[in-house]
C-alpha cells in the first residue's frame, strides 16, 4: 500500500509541475532530477494559446459594460462604474500577459538561484520550527485566498456560460491571471524572507554559544565565528541581489495592480450599497462582498510578508550588536562584525532609496483609506444626481 501511495504522490507532483503552464503563467516546468527549469516549443505554444483565447473572450464579453454609457435610465454616477469596469477588468490581464512574455525567463532564473541558495544555506544552518511555522501559516492562508477567489470566479462564470463550460474556464483563467502571477511574487518573497530570518537565527545561535563559553573563547572559536560571519555576509549579499531582481521585475506590476484594485474595490463597495435597489441582496452580497473582501485580505498578506522581510534587516543588526558585546577583546571578530554592520546599513539605505523596501502594512492601510474616500466621493455624486 505504501509503495502505491508514494507512486501516486510522485505522479501528482509531476502533474503539478505542468499546471502552471496550462494556467498560462509560464512556459517553464521544474525538472526535479536535474534541479533546473526547462521549457520547449510545446510549452510556449500552450502558454500563448491559453492566454490569447482568454483575452479574445474577455474583450468580446466585457465590451457589454460600455453599453451602459448610452443608457438614459441610469444615474450618471452609475454609468461611470460599468464603463470604468471594462478598463479595470481588461488592463491587468493584458499587462500581465505582456510581462509573462518578456520576464518569464528572468523569473525562472531567479527561482533557480534561490533554489541553489536555499540548498547551500540550509545544509549549514539548523532548522527552526518558529520560522518554518510562521511562514508556512502565511503561505497556506495565501493559497486559501487564491483558491477561494479562483473557485468563486469559475463558479460565477459557469453560471454565465451554462452551455459552454470550457469557455468559462478560459475566460476565468485570464481574469485570474494577474492574481496568479502575483502569487509567483509572493512565493519568491516568502522564500527570501525565510532565508533572511535564518541568517539572523544563525547569528543569534552564535551569540548563545559565546554566552555559554564566555571565559573559554580561544583562537579556534574566534576563527570559526569569523568564517561564519563572512559566509553569512556573502549569502546575504546574494539573497539581496535576488530581492533586487525580483522587485525590478514586479515593481510596476505591483503598482498597477494596487491602483486598479483600489478603484475596483471602491466601485464594488459603492455598487454593493446602491445595487441592492436593482438586484437581489443575496446575489450582491455573495458575489461583490466575497470578491473585494478576499482581494483586500490578499493584499494584506502580501504586505505583511514584505514587512517581515524588511524587518529582518533591523533584526539582523540587533543580533550583530549583541554579538559585538562579546567581540571587544577579539580583534578579528570585532572587525568582522563592524564590516557586516556597515554592509548591512549601506544595503538597507540603498534598498530604501530604490523603493525595494517600502512595502508594509502601512501601505495597506493607506490603500484602504483611499478605497473609503473613493466610495464616499461616488456616493456623494450619486446622491447629488438624485
Amino acid at each position: 500500500m505504501k509503495p502505491q501511495l508514494e507512486k501516486v504522490l510522485r505522479l501528482c507532483k509531476k502533474i503539478g509541475q505542468f499546471v502552471v503552464i496550462f494556467l498560462g503563467l509560464t512556459s517553464h516546468w521544474y525538472n526535479c532530477e536535474k534541479k533546473i527549469f526547462k521549457r520547449n516549443a510545446f510549452s510556449r505554444l500552450v502558454m500563448l494559446a491559453v492566454n490569447i483565447i482568454g483575452l479574445a473572450l474577455m474583450f468580446r464579453l466585457d465590451s457589454r459594460f460600455l453599453s451602459a454609457f448610452s443608457r438614459t435610465d441610469l444615474n450618471p454616477a452609475m454609468k461611470i462604474v460599468p464603463c470604468s469596469r471594462f478598463f479595470l477588468i481588461t488592463l491587468p490581464p493584458v499587462c500581465t500577459f505582456g510581462q509573462i512574455i518578456f520576464c518569464d525567463r528572468q523569473l525562472a532564473n531567479i527561482k533557480e538561484k534561490l533554489q541553489f541558495l536555499e540548498m547551500e544555506s540550509l545544509n549549514r544552518i539548523s532548522r527552526c520550527s518558529e520560522i518554518e511555522g510562521t511562514l508556512r501559516r502565511l503561505k497556506f492562508f495565501k493559497y486559501f485566498l487564491i483558491i477561494f477567489m479562483y473557485l468563486m470566479a469559475i463558479t460565477w462564470e459557469l453560471y454565465v456560460f451554462q452551455m459552454l463550460p470550457a469557455l468559462a474556464i478560459f475566460y476565468m483563467n485570464i481574469l485570474s491571471l494577474s492574481d496568479l502571477w502575483m502569487l509567483q511574487y509572493f512565493l519568491v518573497i516568502e522564500r527570501t524572507c525565510r532565508l533572511f530570518r535564518y541568517y539572523d537565527y544563525q547569528i543569534r545561535q552564535m551569540v548563545l554559544e559565546f554566552g555559554k563559553s564566555l571565559h573559554e573563547v580561544n583562537q579556534n572559536m574566534e576563527d570559526h565565528a569569523c568564517a561564519q560571519l563572512y559566509w553569512l555576509r556573502c549569502q546575504h549579499s546574494q539573497l539581496s541581489g535576488i530581492l533586487k531582481q525580483l522587485q525590478s521585475i514586479f515593481g510596476w506590476q505591483l503598482f498597477l495592480k494596487r491602483v486598479v484594485s483600489l478603484i475596483d474595490c471602491g466601485m464594488l463597495i459603492y455598487s454593493t450599497i446602491f445595487e441592492t435597489i436593482y438586484f437581489d441582496f443575496k446575489l450582491v452580497f455573495t458575489h461583490d462582498v466575497a470578491h473585494y473582501s478576499s482581494k483586500m485580505l490578499d493584499f494584506l498578506i502580501t504586505d505583511y510578508v514584505s514587512e517581515l522581510t524588511k524587518n529582518t534587516f533591523n533584526d539582523l543588526q540587533l543580533s550583530l550588536n549583541e554579538l559585538t558585546e562579546f567581540s571587544y577583546s577579539l580583534k578579528h571578530l570585532d572587525r568582522e562584525c563592524d564590516e557586516f554592520s556597515l554592509y548591512l546599513r549601506c544595503l538597507e539605505v540603498n534598498l530604501q532609496q530604490s523603493g525595494h523596501l517600502k512595502m508594509d502594512r502601512r501601505n495597506w492601510f493607506g490603500m484602504m483609506s483611499a478605497v473609503v474616500s473613493l466610495v464616499i466621493i461616488l456616493s456623494q455624486a450619486y446622491i447629488g444626481q438624485e
